[in-house]
């Protein structure tokens, strides 16, 4: 990612083709916090989908020993 200075204020630029612009700081601070909380989610939804294969394991054992 490249910065740089414009009016005082820094600003990025992604490295990938598809960025078409500057971002200032503050914007990649709070893009960077929803990253943050994007992983915070998709790791609890790994953690039910976890727990639901147990439960599923535990339900279909249940019936073949029933």
């Amino acid at each position: 990612m490249k910065s740089t200075v414009i009016g005082g204020r820094p600003y990025y630029r992604g490295s990938s083709s598809s960025s078409n612009g500057w971002i200032q700081s503050q914007e990649f601070d709070e893009l960077r916090k929803d990253l943050e909380e994007v992983k915070k989610e998709r790791d609890e939804l790994w953690v039910k989908i976890v727990n639901i294969e147990k439960l599923n394991e535990e339900n279909n054992a249940m019936r073949i020993d029933g």
